[in-house]
């Protein structure tokens, strides 16, 4: 039971990985600095790890979903991290925004959530055990298309045919 419990609780913590509606602004990106933090857990282990907010000079946010462009590699960072120094296979979630505001309430929602998970810690990583670096974005980044597109004519409804009056 405290698996599927716990289980649950990491899913809601990696909804924000799945953010697929994308700002329909999105080809007109700039680089900007950006906050972020991380969490990661392992299902051997009792414990889950929230690093500090940090900040990263540049990066690729969505201002509607702050969706990070290279959300996964950051969140590999972390798992590699913790997999070398604490026993067990990580799975980690990265929370990202531009305003520290944002991301500090984020954060406290986060440690919310997780503090009300029983018989489990939450051990605060410092700043000087672990750090994000910045990855490299491509010259020419992929941007996401908003998944709202039109239907063909083909995939429409027909309209039925007005009622007659006899």
């Amino acid at each position: 039971m405290k698996h599927i419990h716990r289980l649950s609780l990491l899913l809601l913590l990696l909804l924000p990985l799945n953010a697929t509606a994308q700002d329909k602004k999105a080809s007109a990106l700039k680089p900007t600095a950006f906050y972020i933090f991380g969490v990661g857990t392992s299902f051997n282990d009792t414990a889950y790890y929230v690093t500090p907010i940090q900040q990263l000079p540049q990066g690729y946010i969505t201002p509607k979903t702050d969706y990070l462009y290279g959300q996964a590699e950051y969140a590999k960072q972390m798992k590699k991290f913790l997999e070398s120094s604490y026993a067990g296979y990580e799975t980690c979630a990265v929370y990202a925004a531009v305003k520290k505001k944002d991301i500090e309430k984020r954060r406290e929602k986060v440690l919310k959530r997780l503090h009300k998970d029983k018989g489990y810690e939450v051990i605060e990583l410092p700043a000087s055990q672990f750090s994000f670096t910045l990855i490299d974005t491509p010259a020419e980044m992929p941007i996401p298309v908003e998944n709202k597109a039109k239907k063909h004519k083909s995939q429409q409804r027909p309209t039925p045919p007005p009622h007659e009056k006899k």
